[in-house]
């Protein structure tokens, strides 16, 4: 068998890895000099790592080969950092260089990416109970209504002193849902913030 040249060999990388979690989505398919497919694992020196956005230390990934895949996967232990946002996967082979992608790191469950691409705790009224929570898309719950979408400013609803059933009054409407944009939000809660 020839030996695998980078140049030649493809490197992909597929979803969202989640910080904290392992992150397998890496993939380099080794060819030769003819750019013919190496089918088997020929002890390559294939490397793959991620570097985060600001600067910080590499994260170095364990790169295997894949009988399914019929290529070599890179498996990614991710530490718990604060550093979300478009990190750099980089493949090499004997330790040169030859391809790197960028791929888009999420928050963990229980917080969210900051408008600095900084994972927060999930503020008091918000929803973070799924990895990838941004700052655009932070769920608030019942109750609760966020300042703007470019804010992680959440506050409790409180009902006005007038009257909830005085159709005619503006503090009585209900306000409705909170979409990417940046609505309010209080379902299910009368009660108008007032300016």
């Amino acid at each position: 068998n020839a030996p695998a040249v980078g140049s030649k060999s493809t490197f992909s990388v597929d979803g969202m890895p989640t910080l904290g979690d392992t992150y397998s989505g890496i993939l380099i398919a080794a060819r030769d000099a003819d750019g013919l497919d190496i089918a088997t694992d020929n002890g390559e020196g294939f490397g793959a790592r991620l570097i985060p956005p600001d600067g910080g230390a590499p994260v170095q990934c364990g790169v295997v080969w894949s009988l399914d895949q019929l290529a070599y996967q890179a498996e990614c232990s991710l530490p718990k950092l604060d550093q979300a946002g478009d990190w750099l996967a980089v493949a090499s082979l004997d330790g040169v260089d030859f391809a790197n992608r960028t791929l888009r790191m999420q928050c963990p469950p229980g917080e969210f990416e900051d408008k600095d691409t900084k994972c927060k705790p999930c503020p008091v009224g918000a929803v973070c109970s799924k990895a990838g929570i941004t700052l655009s898309t932070l769920p608030i719950e019942e109750g609760f209504w966020r300042t703007s979408s470019k804010s992680h400013d959440v506050r409790e609803c409180f009902p006005g002193p007038r009257s909830w059933n005085n159709p005619r009054d503006d503090a009585a409407r209900p306000l409705v849902g909170q979409d990417a944009v940046g609505l309010h939000r209080a379902v299910g809660v009368r009660g108008r913030r007032r300016v």
